[in-house]
Order: C-alpha cells, then structure tokens, then sequence
C-alpha cells in the first residue's frame, strides 16, 4: 500500500508511505515511511504490528487534526496492489 502525502495544511513536501499487508489476515506485517513528522506514524504501526491489529481498524479510525496520523487514513484507502 504505497501513498505520498505530505503534512496536513501546509506546503511540505510529500513523505512516502508503504506498509505491507497480509492478504489473509489484514495484519499489518511492516512499514516504510520518508517525510516530516514520520516518527509520531511509525510508532502507531509498530503498536499495530505488535499487537496484531488489522489495517482495518487504524483504517477506520478518526485523528484528531493537525497531525500526520491523519495521513494513515489516506495511506489505507489507496487501492491495494498486489507485489
């Protein structure tokens, strides 16, 4: 699931996001994110990771603005392609 998105409202660069997902399981199996502000993200994934959570529910879930979590949003919308 690979997505560019930059920080919400601001002129930044976009970052570059990929996390690889289990088909079978919607398991969040890794991640490789570029950008600003990538640390206050990759923190929620590895808790994910971790902890056996789906995609799904980071998917479906609401953060509170300006942040770049908002950005994991976007970043599980984007149409999967398989490798």
């Amino acid at each position: 699931m690979p997505a560019k998105t930059g920080a919400p409202g601001n002129n930044d660069l976009p970052g570059s996001y990929r996390v690889n997902v289990s088909p079978e399981t919607n398991e969040i199996q890794g991640a490789t994110h570029f950008g600003q502000g990538v640390q206050e993200i990759i923190n929620r994934i590895k808790k994910a990771v971790h902890n056996y959570i789906p995609y799904t529910h980071i998917k479906n879930q609401v953060f509170n603005p300006p942040t770049m979590a908002e950005n994991l949003t976007d970043v599980f919308t984007i149409e999967q392609k398989s490798v």
